[in-house]
């Protein structure tokens, strides 16, 4: 992997193979004042950073441009004694390849050293042509259909486990199925660590139940078919295959007491979603007609 210095620039960038037109199109993106909103694709601001995700077309070919910018001050100070998010993503893909664990490809990271303090970073892939898990099980898939995409994804996520690989945000959007094969995609929310222990997969499997249990009680207006079955299936699943000496029940029993979100709880929080966006689409629609009602011609006799 090569590194360097751009020219009349403070910014660095990690890169296998240089493309020009790319690189000039990440620093456009990457540029704090350049707000690009029509190739805006993702924007999320949270209390310890903001995450924007850009889209653009650079020699025929589709990118995704991603920004990190830290807003806190522990997360800042951590950076002066450690690589940038961008460049720890970029080494991070180079160790899934080395345990054959399939990620769309980062072309570069590029780092902004203008400012000493809260440095925005970015990493750059090329656009993935599969479906996302949820895509997937939102096609109207038989009984075994389901059962070979859940256990693709089971043995997936067990082979990331016995490598080390943690991630921080397991949800159906980060897993890709292209070519029959299953691929990640936001790598940057993963550590990799010598062994996963009983300690760290309960707690990783503690966060995976509560996500599959959101989506095992969906709203109304999602088509995804993913029961509280399939969410049991999974996390056992996990459980035997990481490790065949552990009580999988036993384990299983103690993540749905853990998990701090009770099924009853999930779904008044459903249904009180649901009643929002009702009401909210008949004030919508009420609104909308007093304005048709007002623009109506008067008839002057």
């Amino acid at each position: 992997m090569n590194c360097e210095l751009l020219k009349n620039s403070k910014t660095i960038i990690y890169f296998e193979k240089q493309n020009k037109d790319l690189i000039e199109k990440a620093k456009y993106f990457l540029d704090r004042e350049n707000i690009d909103k029509t190739n805006l694709v993702k924007s999320q601001h949270g209390s310890t950073r903001d995450r924007i995700v850009y889209k653009a077309e650079v020699n025929n070919e589709v990118f995704y441009f991603k920004r990190f910018v830290n807003h806190s001050m522990w997360k800042v100070i951590q950076d002066l004694f450690r690589s940038q998010r961008a460049t720890r993503a970029m080494f991070l893909r180079k160790k899934m390849y080395n345990h054959q664990i399939a990620c769309y490809d980062i072309r570069f990271a590029m780092i902004d050293t203008h400012r000493i303090f809260n440095r925005p970073s970015m990493i750059v892939t090329k656009e993935y042509r599969g479906k996302s898990i949820s895509d997937k099980l939102a096609e109207g898939l038989s009984k075994e259909e389901k059962r070979q995409v859940l256990d693709k994804l089971v043995n997936f996520y067990v082979k990331m486990l016995k490598n080390g690989f943690y991630h921080g945000d397991p949800n159906f959007t980060n897993f890709i199925i292209e070519d029959n094969e299953i691929k990640l995609i936001d790598i940057d929310d993963i550590t990799h660590h010598s062994k996963i222990n009983t300690f760290m997969l309960k707690r990783n499997l503690m966060k995976f139940n509560r996500i599959l249990l959101f989506l095992s009680i969906r709203p109304k207006n999602q088509k995804l078919d993913f029961s509280n079955k399939d969410r049991e299936y999974i996390i056992k699943e996990i459980i035997k295959r990481f490790n065949k000496e552990l009580n999988h029940d036993k384990l299983w029993n103690w993540l749905e007491r853990k998990s701090n979100v009770k099924i009853h709880e999930v779904t008044k929080f459903v249904e009180s979603y649901e009643n929002l966006r009702t009401k909210q689409h008949t004030q919508d629609s009420e609104k909308k007609g007093q304005r048709i009602q007002e623009l109506q011609p008067i008839n002057i006799q």
